[in-house]
């Protein structure tokens, strides 16, 4: 007999259970082999992105319903958009134009014949919880959806009092908060023809609060400061069955905007002291000083989204494609020692794909594909690709793909040097990191395979995957030296700027002025990637009432040959080895159980992650239990995390 519980190993939806015992829809995703859900820190206004296969973040496409939220070759923010307001997610790790690594779609919640109320909420440590108010119904031939989210909480160090590099000792910060909204109506203008209008808003802020002490005093900045935004997206959609094409369009339109509000930002450094230059008196003379610094960034973008699927004998065809005009602006409004400037950058860019999935008899279909993207200040790309699924007996089922062609990124980016005085700092290691402008997009190309094998029986499966992709020339973010951009001189500006931050921060014993190494993450062209691995999954019924699946992955991701610039002295790339923040080993082990006499159900995940994860911190393991049990109008859940 075959297990009453199920489990998806590439998707997620409110059902599945590690959804359930998982904190948020992107920490569910992060249990799916291949996908890592990182942020560059534990600040709590640390972007949030996605990397497949250990691939460049800016090389994920992030969709909803299928429209684009960011230009090819860009990577999205996830903290700004509030994923609380999806449903369900999907993730596809064929390589298209634009977008290398993959793909990944959100999905929102639908419409229901019969009036629903869906109520979920959750609370834990630190303050931290959230709630989701949702009504889905119809009146006639209109469908309704409508949900409402919160969710907030605070850092281990929120409320902590403790002396930091401002040098003031104060309550610290580090709350945060998202709130969103979410509407869709459906309306059934024919049988065939359908109407649907979607808009979602998210509002979020959240307190300044660095948690990382590599400096005499722990980082910090001063009560007061913070980040906020507001995300808002809208699309309305046409979707019609004409003849035996079923086709859809979407025009969307997308408002993100960002301020940092670092108006009460305070920083160590010696009385009567000039803004920027060396510090020459002793660390314990210092002083805080005030050093403002403030800035606004933004994108509105807009675009159309269609697709066509055709199903004619053996054939079935589908077209879609997406249009994105955006442009993007950064201000700074105080601070930045005139080193951070402005910048608009307009980007429109095109992307289409075509595909065939000829069935030649039961056990044999083949796929030809074509993908095309086009990105303003970066050229166009084509990726062609064919794909062969071959099921020579019912237990047993084999696929292959492999794609040429070229992926261009986008440039919509801020290309400015960072504020000197928001450099990170490590006085151990004697570094200082900023940001910097980064190169403009050149040729490049790519290459990917991929092979699978899927072996079936009566309580469960077992699929073997295996991938190879090698990319020539693509921007990828990196760590170079400031000596290999020329920013070391001891007579530049800039330089001589983070030198006196760096100073008043580590303290120059006697007054002597320390040189601290210079490191800038930017983009960089000009690299060659190789990207290979595996993933080992199964899905085993363990009687009727239980489902256990265990996955293993491995992700080499290395560069070959990179620019001089990434490849000098002091450099952290160390060619032909895996790329920093990206580990080689992840496992994840989920269980699914049913108590059938006491209506319980036992769940339990354990995520395993690798030497070299993003958080540079040992081999660790993440495991969530919980039990769950149904009621008439609802379901409790309590878990708890290891």
């Amino acid at each position: 007999m075959r297990a009453r519980v199920t489990v998806t190993t590439t998707d997620v939806d409110e059902n599945s259970a590690v959804r359930r015992i998982s904190d948020s829809l992107t920490d569910a995703l992060s249990t799916i082999g291949g996908v890592d859900v990182s942020q560059d820190s534990n600040d709590p206004n640390a972007p949030q992105t996605i990397s497949l296969r250990g691939h460049d973040e800016s090389q994920t496409a992030v969709t909803l319903d299928g429209i684009p939220l960011g230009a090819p070759g860009s990577a999205t923010n996830l903290r700004s958009v509030n994923t609380d307001l999806f449903s369900g997610a999907g993730v596809s790790f064929g390589a298209q134009a634009g977008a290398l690594g993959g793909s990944v779609n959100f999905r929102t919640l639908q419409p229901t014949q019969t009036w629903q109320t869906k109520f979920a909420s959750s609370y834990g440590t630190f303050d931290k919880y959230n709630y989701q108010i949702g009504e889905t119904g119809s009146i006639g031939k209109l469908g309704i959806a409508l949900l409402h989210t919160k969710r907030a909480g605070n850092s281990p160090l929120t409320f902590q009092s403790y002396t930091d590099l401002s040098g003031l000792d104060y309550a610290h910060g580090g709350e945060s908060a998202n709130i969103g909204d979410f509407v869709k109506l459906r309306y059934g203008l024919t049988d065939r023809t359908t109407l649907m209008l979607t808009a979602l808003q998210n509002n979020q802020a959240s307190s300044a609060l660095c948690t990382t002490f590599v400096t005499p005093l722990p980082c910090g900045i001063g009560p007061g400061n913070g980040n906020s935004g507001r995300f808002q997206f809208m699309y309305g959609t046409v979707q019609s069955l004409i003849g035996d094409t079923a086709i859809t369009l979407t025009g969307y339109v997308n408002n993100n905007k960002q301020f940092t509000n670092d108006v009460n930002r305070y920083t160590l450094a010696c009385p009567g002291q000039i803004v920027g230059q060396p510090a020459n008196c002793p660390f314990a003379s210092e002083v805080p000083t005030l050093s403002p610094l403030s800035s606004t960034s933004g994108t509105l973008a807009r675009g159309l989204a269609a697709s066509a699927t055709l199903t004619r004998d053996k054939h079935t065809f589908t077209l879609s494609g997406s249009t994105f005009a955006g442009i993007t602006t950064f201000t700074p409004l105080q601070g930045g020692l005139g080193f951070v400037q402005p910048s608009t950058f307009a980007t429109a860019s095109r992307q289409v794909q075509f595909a065939d999935q000829y069935k030649v008899n039961d056990k044999l279909t083949l796929g030809p594909n074509v993908s095309y993207a086009g990105t303003s200040g970066a050229g166009s790309s084509l990726l062609f690709g064919f794909s062969a699924n071959w099921r020579p007996v019912s237990s047993d089922t084999y696929n292959a793909s492999i794609s040429f062609g070229s992926s261009q990124p986008a440039n919509g980016l801020v290309r400015s040097l960072s504020d000197p005085q928001s450099a990170r700092v490590n006085c151990y290691a004697n570094t200082a990191i900023v940001s910097g402008p980064g190169d403009l997009p050149s040729h490049q190309s790519a290459a990917s395979y991929d092979v699978g094998w899927t072996h079936q029986w009566a309580h469960g499966q077992f699929s073997l995957s295996a991938y190879r992709q090698t990319q020539g020339g693509q921007l990828v973010n990196a760590q170079v030296t400031g000596d290999s951009l020329g920013l070391t001189d001891p007579s530049n500006p800039f330089y001589q700027a983070v030198t006196g931050y760096f100073n008043n921060v580590c303290g120059a014993p006697g007054g002597t002025v320390l040189q601290p190494n210079l490191y800038v993450t930017q983009l960089i062209g000009g690299t060659t990637r190789v990207y290979q691995g595996f993933t080992a999954q199964a899905n085993i019924g363990l009687g009727k009432n239980v489902v256990v699946i265990p996955s293993y992955t491995t992700s080499g991701a290395m560069i070959t040959s990179a620019d001089p610039r990434f490849t000098g002295l002091d450099s952290t790339l160390i060619l032909d080895s895996q790329i920093p923040g990206r580990p080689v080993h992840t496992g994840n082990l989920t269980v699914d159980a049913l108590y059938a006499p006491a209506g319980l159900e036992i769940l339990a995940n354990a995520h395993y992650v690798g030497p070299n994860n993003n958080q540079f911190i040992a081999p660790y393991t993440l495991v969530n239990l919980g039990v769950s049990h149904a009621f008439g109008i609802g379901r409790l859940t309590q878990v708890n995390c290891i």
